[in-house]
Protein backbone atom coordinates (compact mmCIF):
# COMPACT_ATOMS: atom_id res chain seq x y z
CA UNK A 1 0.00 0.00 0.00
CA UNK A 2 0.72 3.25 -0.49
CA UNK A 3 0.39 6.70 1.36
CA UNK A 4 -0.05 10.07 -0.28
CA UNK A 5 -0.93 13.92 0.96
CA UNK A 6 -2.97 15.70 -0.78
CA UNK A 7 -3.98 19.46 -0.52
CA UNK A 8 -5.18 20.44 -3.69
CA UNK A 9 -8.37 17.63 -4.38
CA UNK A 10 -11.52 17.26 -5.21
CA UNK A 11 -13.84 14.53 -3.91
CA UNK A 12 -17.41 13.61 -6.07
CA UNK A 13 -19.59 11.67 -5.03
CA UNK A 14 -21.15 8.94 -7.16
CA UNK A 15 -23.44 5.84 -7.76
CA UNK A 16 -22.78 2.73 -9.32
CA UNK A 17 -24.84 0.55 -10.92
CA UNK A 18 -26.77 -0.65 -7.80
CA UNK A 19 -27.41 2.26 -6.49
CA UNK A 20 -24.56 2.55 -3.87
CA UNK A 21 -22.95 5.93 -3.09
CA UNK A 22 -18.89 5.77 -3.42
CA UNK A 23 -16.55 8.80 -3.95
CA UNK A 24 -13.59 10.08 -5.97
CA UNK A 25 -10.89 11.84 -5.02
CA UNK A 26 -9.20 13.44 -7.46
CA UNK A 27 -5.48 14.86 -6.77
CA UNK A 28 -6.02 18.06 -9.13
CA UNK A 29 -1.94 18.57 -8.32
CA UNK A 30 -1.27 15.60 -10.50
CA UNK A 31 -3.51 16.07 -13.68
CA UNK A 32 -3.47 12.94 -16.17
CA UNK A 33 -4.92 9.43 -15.87
CA UNK A 34 -3.87 8.52 -12.60
CA UNK A 35 -5.02 10.99 -10.49
CA UNK A 36 -8.48 9.40 -9.55
CA UNK A 37 -8.21 7.12 -6.19
CA UNK A 38 -12.12 5.35 -5.72
CA UNK A 39 -13.40 5.58 -1.91
CA UNK A 40 -16.01 2.08 -1.51
CA UNK A 41 -18.17 1.75 1.79
CA UNK A 42 -16.97 -1.38 1.86
CA UNK A 43 -13.30 -1.03 1.38
CA UNK A 44 -12.64 1.93 3.01
CA UNK A 45 -11.40 0.98 6.85
CA UNK A 46 -10.50 4.29 8.80
CA UNK A 47 -12.04 7.40 6.86
CA UNK A 48 -15.44 6.49 5.76
CA UNK A 49 -17.88 8.81 8.56
CA UNK A 50 -15.47 11.77 7.78
CA UNK A 51 -15.77 11.54 4.22
CA UNK A 52 -19.63 11.49 4.04
CA UNK A 53 -19.82 14.37 6.54
CA UNK A 54 -16.54 16.34 6.36
CA UNK A 55 -15.17 16.37 3.20
CA UNK A 56 -16.20 19.52 2.12
CA UNK A 57 -14.41 21.08 4.69
CA UNK A 58 -11.46 19.10 4.45
CA UNK A 59 -8.16 21.32 3.66
CA UNK A 60 -5.36 18.77 3.27
CA UNK A 61 -5.97 14.84 3.55
CA UNK A 62 -3.61 11.84 3.87
CA UNK A 63 -4.66 8.92 1.94
CA UNK A 64 -3.20 5.12 2.01
CA UNK A 65 -4.69 3.27 -1.38
CA UNK A 66 -3.53 0.44 -3.49
CA UNK A 67 -2.90 0.12 -6.92
CA UNK A 68 -5.79 -2.39 -8.78
CA UNK A 69 -6.57 -3.49 -12.29
CA UNK A 70 -9.14 -1.23 -12.26
CA UNK A 71 -7.87 1.86 -10.69
CA UNK A 72 -6.74 3.08 -7.34
CA UNK A 73 -8.28 1.92 -4.42
CA UNK A 74 -8.83 3.86 -1.28
CA UNK A 75 -7.90 1.70 2.24
CA UNK A 76 -7.80 4.49 4.91
CA UNK A 77 -8.57 8.59 4.76
CA UNK A 78 -6.57 10.70 6.99
CA UNK A 79 -8.14 14.46 6.96
CA UNK A 80 -6.35 17.49 8.72
CA UNK A 81 -9.80 16.89 11.22
CA UNK A 82 -8.71 13.70 12.33
CA UNK A 83 -5.02 13.49 11.43
CA UNK A 84 -4.15 13.62 14.98
CA UNK A 85 -5.24 10.30 15.81
CA UNK A 86 -3.17 8.89 12.80
CA UNK A 87 0.20 11.05 13.98
CA UNK A 88 -0.15 9.54 17.60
Amino acid sequence: MTTKKLTNFKVIKRQDSKGQDYFIIFDENNPGRNNAYFCWEGSVKKGWDDLIKNRDNWKEIEIEWEEKAKGNKVINIWSDINLEDFLI
